[in-house]
């Protein structure tokens, strides 16, 4: 709550710039060279934002926008979600940069994002992908 802050905190509040990530239309950089990047991924929330370190691959912070790596890629919503649809186009969008540039995803939930954090393992190369995307 504001109210509690210190007295010399000034907090730069998100102002998004209509700088595309892929699909995402919208983006800000958090570095001067726009390394690292907030993303707007509404869906468990409406406000929800995720965090893409620009790298070779990069990295996709994912917060809640789903709980694992599968239920992304299955296209499944889970847990809470005001507007599922809104869930499922973040979902979708997620996916179109994993195939338009090499994406390590890590939702905090999944057990295994550290492993793929450890291995730099894209979401482009699961065969998963590929067959559920395009069935």
């Amino acid at each position: 709550m504001p109210h509690r802050w210190p007295k010399w905190w000034e907090p730069h509040f998100i102002g998004f710039d209509d700088r595309p990530l892929g699909p995402f239309p919208q983006s800000m950089p958090l570095t001067k060279r726009s390394d690292v990047l907030v993303v707007p991924t509404p869906g468990h929330t409406p406000h929800h934002i995720s965090v893409v370190v620009c790298s070779s691959p990069s990295y996709f912070l994912a917060g809640d926008t789903s709980y694992n790596q599968r239920l992304l890629i299955e296209g499944k919503v889970d847990g809470v979600s005001p507007d599922e649809e809104v869930s499922r186009q973040t979902m979708l969008r997620i996916i179109v940069v994993a195939k338009q540039q090499p994406l390590v995803y890590l939702p905090p939930h999944d057990p295994e994002s550290e492993d793929r954090l450890v291995g730099n393992s894209p979401l482009e190369q699961t065969t998963e992908l590929c067959r559920i995307t395009h069935s």
